[in-house]
């Protein structure tokens, strides 16, 4: 198979390289953890690398967006968060980075979690995204998020038995463990 390639400011001499690591990496553009692929500079002209916004919806956000979720919400793309101490509306954690914001609705979400497939199979179970959490998370045993009064999104198996907060879909592993 072809190596996807693509360009970016960071690196105008030498295209980056679509590779799945199956590990955790850093985006320096969102600034979040980040698990499988990624945008990776393998030139060797380039050391030490400069930042590099890794995800794939990092390194080629819109300047508007929209969301299912969100009807009629025109969500902005910024550099940084409006200010200090955001939380992201989908996942709980807060805001370091990259961000897609609203604010006639007061809407924040990380460029990663507005891309968040609808649909996730881990081990031959299927889940889909839904904005409200109904049950118990599986995880962390609740519907309200890390002290938070709001849930965030979750996954929903298509049994509805499980449940699974957006912030630990990178730990498909624990699923499998946990029989799931």
């Amino acid at each position: 198979m072809e190596d996807i390639k693509a360009y970016h400011s960071s690196h105008l001499n030498h295209p980056l390289v679509l590779r799945n690591f199956n590990k955790p990496f850093h985006c320096d553009g969102c600034k979040e953890q980040g698990f499988g692929t990624r945008y990776r500079c393998e030139s060797s002209d380039c050391h030490p690398l400069p930042p590099l916004p890794s995800v794939p919806g990092c390194m080629f956000n819109s300047r508007t967006a929209t969301h299912e979720f969100y009807p009629g919400c025109d969500l902005k793309f910024s550099d940084e968060p409006r200010k200090r101490g955001t939380w992201c509306n989908a996942c709980g954690n807060e805001i370091n980075g990259f961000v897609y914001y609203c604010k006639d609705k007061d809407l924040d979400l990380h460029p990663c979690c507005l891309e968040l497939k609808g649909k996730m199979v881990t081990d031959g179970a299927t889940f889909r995204l839904h904005d409200k959490v109904k049950s118990k998370c599986i995880w962390c045993k609740s519907k309200s998020l890390k002290g938070k009064s709001e849930g965030g999104w979750s996954y929903k198996s298509e049994c509805n038995k499980y449940h699974v907060h957006v912030c630990y879909r990178n730990d498909s592993s624990e699923l499998e463990n946990r029989g799931i």
